[in-house]
């Protein structure tokens, strides 16, 4: 099943268990039923904060309604949360984030040295210039 597929398996599931029909949640959406319904279809997406209204409507949290996967990773702040942020974290995908923050963090480091070679080549170049003003001035 696709992560799409099993998201809006999820918000109707969890619709159903709370007891709530599509028209009630569409109304505390502000939306009309038949909007609503596309959601649940998967005829018309929802952006995130569209899945946080829903999350609160239904009363859970956004990860309860997000599916994860080996092959995702999420991190998301809920404010309702006291711990402030939610992790979901596959194995195939850590792996991945990881490897790519490494090589950030490769490059950044080179970047920081470069610059810091930059900065002392001008040191010097500003101070060979002093000497050549003192020079100059002394003339």
């Amino acid at each position: 099943m696709k992560s799409s597929d099993k998201l809006r398996q999820n918000i109707r599931d969890i619709r159903e268990d709370k007891k709530m029909t599509q028209a009630e949640i569409a109304e505390k959406l502000g939306l009309s039923e038949t909007g609503y319904a596309k959601i649940e279809r998967g005829e018309s997406k929802a952006d995130i904060d569209r899945l946080q209204k829903i999350a609160d409507v239904l009363g859970v949290t956004l990860a309860e309604i997000i599916p994860f996967g080996d092959e995702n990773v999420f991190v998301f702040n809920d404010a309702r949360d006291n711990s402030n942020n939610s992790f979901s974290l596959g194995n195939i995908a850590l792996s991945a984030e990881i490897e790519h923050l490494k090589t950030l963090l490769e490059a950044k480091n080179e970047i920081i040295s470069s610059r810091e070679r930059e900065i002392e080549s001008l040191k010097q170049q500003i101070h060979i210039l002093e000497k050549l003003m003192e020079t100059l001035d002394k003339k």
